[in-house]
């Protein structure tokens, strides 16, 4: 593995079953003494000054897999990092974006990861600003595309799949009631943002029924969409690798490169999750909270001057910019791990709140003319409750 960082550049025999990282160790490590310059550059190398490798658990890997034992083996300088539950989307384009530039052998290491990011919000937020009818045709199109790219990439990697790979995990005992939680907490926050589609309604042709089937496919195909890949992911990277995929910027590319499955296989994974899904998710995430905005500022609970509209687009331009000022300032600043962390609080409150708004509207205004009726609306409310104030 020949790595180049800093105008420095240094080759590693990888012997066989060893993954990258334990490569690079065992070379910093070599004749007794802990190389910190060495592993600075494997750092650089890696694109991860701003990512996970300076983490305290990779350390803690790292100083368990070669049994190091001098009292300086961990740099000092090298602070933990807290990963939040959610990086933001664009923040998981770049890394995607520039993992697939590596695979096609142009090093854009060097580039700002949230350099890429406003890049990418600013594009964003002209598409928004145009109208909804650019920004739907654009958002079908990343549908399709990933879609697409998804079927492609799991028919060519099913003869890579090991069945065996599926058993031979077992626990002594189920995780602290605190981890319990972390782990609802990551598969909920999957499924958060599917009931976005009803900020367009006003913008929808035929909402009543529309947005009651769209609510009943997304769900589907959040499902779908990890089920599928998770799956992929289990058949093809074996366990001892599994400690990088709790670590990594990029779970799915990593796991690839660990399991020796480089090339197009990750060229093809990468264009497919940067160009079809970050962007699927990146769009409605500028154009459903600006909708938002729009509807608190014409009911008075915002400035009125976010309620304007675009006379030619038709858009809540104001509302859609200050959005755009938002990512923008939490990407610049590096507290959206932060933010993202906060919100999984305050959207599990907002949606008891929205439980609470529809149990009352149905006891004070029941001859309301609801063209869509919510199957045992009542009782998903009472158990929705329950299980977020758990």
């Amino acid at each position: 593995i020949r790595y180049e960082a800093r105008g420095k550049s240094f080759e590693i025999e990888c012997p066989s079953g060893f993954s990258g990282i334990e490569a690079i160790v065992c070379w910093c490590d070599a004749g007794g003494g802990w190389h910190h310059e060495a592993f600075e550059s494997f750092l650089d190398a890696r694109g991860r000054l701003d990512g996970l490798l300076r983490g305290e658990a990779v350390m803690a890997y790292v100083q368990r897999t070669v049994c190091m034992n001098t009292a300086d083996a961990i740099d000092p300088g090298i602070e933990p990092v807290m990963v939040g539950i959610g990086a933001g989307e664009t923040l998981a384009f770049s890394n995607y974006f520039k993992i697939l530039f590596g695979e096609l052998g142009i090093n854009i290491e060097g580039v700002d990861s949230r350099i890429i990011a406003i890049v990418l919000v600013l594009f964003f937020l002209i598409l928004n600003f145009r109208g909804i009818e650019m920004s739907g045709k654009a958002q079908t199109g990343f549908i399709f595309f990933f879609w697409g790219c998804a079927v492609a990439w799991f028919l060519y990697m099913i003869p890579h799949i090991h069945l065996d790979y599926f058993g031979g995990i077992a626990m002594d005992s189920l995780p602290s009631f605190k981890e319990m939680m972390y782990i609802f907490g990551l598969v909920w926050w999957c499924y958060t943002g599917f009931e976005t589609c009803v900020s367009m309604g006003a913008e929808t042709k035929y909402p009543q029924y529309t947005l009651p089937r769209a609510l009943k496919v997304s769900v589907f195909l959040v499902f779908a969409v990890n089920a599928l890949f998770q799956w992929f992911l289990v058949g093809l990277v074996p366990h001892e690798f599994y400690h990088i995929l709790a670590v990594a910027d990029a779970p799915y590319a990593e796991g690839l490169r660990a399991a020796g499955l480089v090339g197009f296989p990750i060229i093809l994974l990468c264009i497919g999750i940067a160009f079809g899904g970050d962007l699927s998710t990146i769009n409605p995430g500028i154009a459903a909270p600006a909708r938002y905005i729009y509807t608190m500022a014409e009911d008075g609970s915002l400035p009125k001057f976010l309620c304007k509209v675009h006379p030619k687009y038709k858009t809540p331009y104001m509302a859609v910019l200050v959005v755009g000022i938002i990512n923008i300032i939490l990407i610049a600043t590096g507290s959206i791990n932060y933010i993202a962390s906060v919100s999984l609080i305050s959207l599990a409150v907002c949606y008891m709140i929205g439980c609470l708004a529809y149990l009352g509207l149905k006891k004070h205004y029941p001859d309301m003319k609801r063209p869509y009726r919510a199957p045992a609306g009542t009782v998903g409310c009472y158990v929705t409750i329950a299980a977020y104030t758990i």
